[in-house]
């Protein structure tokens, strides 16, 4: 599932350069530029509704002299560069400068569990941070005189991107086993086809972006093995869940490979030689740019195509939602209940009207809401997004109560092609539900009417959805496939086959509606994130 939008831009007034590093905090955005500013921007008016914000509003600045990137850790932020600068981040608003170690200087650093893995100018360092606000060398090595751009840990091992710019030039991935306190050793180095800029780690395999994204297994962890490779400017990169965002793709793993879900105008560009900055929370991803920071929206957790809730004459129709938490932690969020076009719809839970609603699960625990089916009947579709980054432990279901009788319906995933069987006679017609969730971004659909022994009867029929839009049709429908259904008398059972050819994914639900009393069945949606 995948679907990101531009909502905004981080800039400094007056200008300071290139934007190379990115954190964030409480909605006060951390940024670190080429002429060595420090500066902290609030960034609480930015939405994921949009519109697109320019925002410069800045509550801290000073010029450090060398600013490369910058690593946060709950109230601490690292500043990377010529030395390394630690920050107290309690008050997200002011910083406040801590200790300030000079021995070293870095291009890159990362944090893994409770140590700092940071590399340079000819150097590999391990700091330990049990005492974030006091880090502590625990290990160091060099790179034969070349220089580290990226940097990656998993388990006992250390995955450096290195280069050297002349005599000859050298591109190559490096690994050293790390003893977990203060020696590195150096057991294998490969050549690349381009610098690696950035690198990261997802289970068992290693990513690395810069002009492009390679994926590496990791089944030997010291002899990493490349198995694919994609086009892509990753000169920034970020991990958010199962998801690679780089300046443009968005790819999700299957195992070793990485697909791509979707491609976005990120409107501006990195510089070559630079490993720029990226981060993000559970409703942002920032993306540091030339001449800004580049502020998108995350993915919606779970998505359901239609909702309805409201009167029919004297019956009452309404919503019911049930959320599992599988996982062994809590995790919270937002239900958040939109109209045909996108815009908030409000609608009455327990006498109050709203359109978002919170809610939080224990650990392997549910939460419920249900619509009171008061008011005008109303409908449209409904977004669940997590205040955890990437959370895959909520599961959703949907109960339909309309016209006095239930379906109840699962989450549908966001993705470019869907299929469902398809049942139209006298006696009960079948219905779809799509909705685009993009908030820029409009999806064209084709649609493909197969009969019973695969065979093409009709279409394509092409469906335009715009940005935020949802549609709830019958497959006789003037925009679907009414001429070919006016040409028949008999019953029809088959399959509808929708695919996505220009835009982003799009969800999709399935239902047949019987003739007599108006009762629904549930259909089966099959949906693959792979594109036509």
């Amino acid at each position: 599932m995948a679907q990101i939008d531009p909502v905004g831009e981080i800039v400094l007034n007056p200008a300071a350069g290139a934007f190379w590093g990115v954190a964030e905090k409480d909605g006060y955005v951390y940024v670190a530029t080429s002429w060595g500013d420090f500066a902290v921007v609030d960034a609480r008016s930015l939405t994921i509704d949009g519109p697109f914000q320019s925002v410069s509003s800045t509550v801290f600045r000073q010029n450090l002299g060398s600013t490369n990137g910058l690593v946060r850790f709950g109230n601490t932020l690292y500043l990377f560069g010529g030395g390394l600068r630690v920050y107290d981040i309690t008050n997200p608003a002011n910083p406040v400068a801590g200790v300030y170690l000079q021995d070293y200087s870095f291009r890159n650093l990362v944090r893994s569990g409770e140590y700092l893995f940071g590399t340079g100018q000819d150097r590999v360092v391990v700091y330990s941070i049990t005492d974030p606000s006091h880090p502590t060398l625990r290990a160091t090595t060099t790179l034969d005189g070349r220089t580290g751009f990226a940097i990656a840990h998993r388990n006992h091992y250390v995955y450096v991107g290195e280069l050297k710019t002349s005599d000859p030039a050298y591109y190559g991935l490096r690994v050293f086993s790390w003893d977990g306190a203060n020696t590195l050793t150096s057991v294998s180095q490969q050549p690349t086809a381009d610098a690696p800029y950035h690198l990261f780690v997802n289970g068992s395999y290693l990513a690395d972006t810069g002009a492009g994204v390679r994926s590496w297994s990791l089944a030997d962890p010291a002899r990493p093995v490349a198995v694919a490779e994609q086009t892509a400017s990753g000169r920034a990169a970020v991990v958010w869940g199962d998801l690679l965002v780089t300046n443009g793709r968005v790819y999700k793993w299957h195992g070793p490979l990485l697909e791509e879900l979707q491609a976005f105008t990120p409107g501006g560009s990195q510089h070559d030689g630079v490993p720029h900055g990226a981060a993000a929370n559970s409703k942002f991803i920032l993306i540091s740019q030339q001449s800004r920071v580049l502020v998108t929206t995350t993915p919606p957790t779970i998505v359901f195509p239609q909702f309805a809730n409201g009167l029919s004459g004297d019956t009452r129709n309404r919503t019911r939602i049930i959320l599992r938490n599988g996982g062994t932690t809590t995790t919270s969020g937002t239900a958040r209940f939109r109209a045909g076009n996108g815009a908030p719809s409000p609608v009455t839970i327990g006498g109050m009207s709203k359109s978002e609603v919170p809610y939080s699960i224990p650990a392997g625990g549910t939460f419920q809401l249900v619509t009171d089916g008061t008011g005008t009947l109303s409908s449209g579709p409904l977004e669940l997004r997590s205040d955890l980054i990437g959370d895959s432990q909520v599961s959703g279901t949907e109960i339909f109560e309309l016209l006095g009788r239930s379906a109840s319906v699962q989450e549908a995933p966001l993705s470019k092609t869907h299929s469902a069987f398809v049942s139209r006679s006298t006696s009960e017609n079948t219905g779809v539900a799509m909705y685009n969730p993009s908030l820029s971004i409009g999806s064209l659909v084709e649609a493909r009417l197969y009969d019973r022994n695969g065979a093409l009867v009709a279409g394509p029929v092409t469906v335009v959805l715009a940005a935020r839009q949802q549609t709830a049709i019958f497959v006789d429908n003037a925009s679907l496939f009414q001429s070919y259904f006016a040409g028949i008398s008999s019953a029809f059972e088959g399959t509808l086959k929708l695919s996505v050819t220009n835009g982003g994914p799009i969800s999709v639900i399935s239902l047949i509606q019987t003739a007599a009393n108006g009762s629904l069945l549930v259909v089966p949606v099959e949906s693959s994130v792979v594109g036509p």
